[in-house]
């Protein structure tokens, strides 16, 4: 998704296309390459290729985004993906521990459902 609108914003590809992509306007903003996110209304629609794309392009560094060839810019993404994969995978192990301390707080305490008198 990522390379294909790299080849787009970087004039390989057809013109319709080069011009669906619109860059913020703001002074701040410009400078950082961010595309405008299309508005949508609907949830089909902001799953879309268009909206999910502009967001992916938008959460990248500064630095990948503005690679001067597909070379480094494949190889910068490369390194990003792997990179935030790392980070979620270890979220993901502290999340589950978390759960299994839960578990073990719950049987010590008997799980509840006792009768009184």
């Amino acid at each position: 998704m990522l390379l294909l609108l790299y080849n787009l914003l970087k004039s390989q590809g057809p013109q319709y296309f080069q011009e669906t992509w619109v860059y913020l306007q703001s002074r701040r903003l410009a400078s950082m390459s961010l595309l405008e996110i299309p508005r949508h209304r609907t949830r089909t629609y902001g799953d879309s290729y268009h909206v999910s794309v502009v967001r992916l392009w938008n959460s990248l560094h500064k630095d990948i985004r503005d690679s001067p060839t597909l070379g480094p810019f494949k190889v910068s993404l490369r390194k990003y993906l792997k990179k935030k994969k790392k980070k979620k995978k270890k979220k993901n192990k502290i999340k589950q521990k978390k759960k299994k301390k839960k578990k073990k707080k719950k049987k010590k305490r008997g799980g509840g459902g006792g009768v009184f008198f």
